[in-house]
């Protein structure tokens, strides 16, 4: 029998991933075409919160994932690179995705949105705990 959790559990534990995942990327040196990319965009990736990262996966970009950026958006990002691991003219996107989050702080059934926990997040990386 598998266990229920409650919704401040459930919260908690994606509380914990969102963590986890942006603490090991930030713990790791960045591909420097997605940083330049991500600058020419107006990110500075050292404050931003890195959701998802792929590198060279295979069928994929070379370079794709999901971020949210120290002002509060939501961006989908990839990006093929050369040999010389720069971005192949017209293979880089850059879409802001925030309309697809869920911002609520309270929602009956779920708790705090997925949106709302990545922001919590992202405030306590860059600014320590609220």
């Amino acid at each position: 029998m598998s266990r229920q959790y409650s919704v401040q559990q459930q919260n908690a534990l994606t509380l914990a991933a969102i963590k986890q995942t942006a603490a090991w990327w930030r713990a790791r040196p960045l591909p420097d075409a997605l940083r330049q990319y991500a600058a020419s965009h107006g990110v500075a990736l050292g404050a931003a919160l890195m959701l998802d990262l792929r590198l060279a996966y295979p069928g994929m970009p070379a370079v794709y994932g999901r971020l949210l950026s120290a002002d509060g958006h939501f961006i989908h990002f990839k990006m093929d690179l050369d040999d010389d691991l720069r971005p192949l003219p017209g293979s880089a996107a850059w879409d802001d995705i925030s309309a697809r989050y869920d911002l609520a702080a309270h929602k009956r059934g779920t708790g705090v949105g997925y949106g709302e926990l990545c922001k919590k997040v992202l405030q306590e990386m860059n600014h320590g705990a609220p």
